[in-house]
């Protein structure tokens, strides 16, 4: 799917585009655009689920994305022992 594609969820809602969901950190992301820190606002994005669920557990991390986000990065996906997962990231949300 493009950027230009934009999934939905069944209720319209659109998903946070999976193209956007980056591991780099922040710094070096808004170093990348041109951009400071200072731009952003910074907004914890995180969803603890189980991973034998039929993987809609990466379309619930995108519905957990504010709406104004401009990127998610350092996206990390922690496997708990035992059957659930952590997925953890940070919406850049311009100021």
């Amino acid at each position: 799917m493009s950027l230009k594609d934009k999934e939905k969820t069944k209720n319209g809602k659109t998903l946070f585009p999976l193209e956007k969901i980056l591991g780099t950190s922040a710094k070096d992301y808004v170093s990348s655009v041109g951009k400071n820190l200072t731009d952003y606002e910074f907004v914890g994005v995180h969803l603890c689920e189980t991973v034998y669920r039929p993987k809609t557990y990466l379309k619930e991390f995108q519905k957990a994305v504010p709406e104004n986000a401009e990127i998610v990065v350092d996206y990390r996906f922690f496997c708990a022992s035992g059957p659930r997962s952590i997925f953890s990231g940070t919406a850049l949300v311009p100021k």
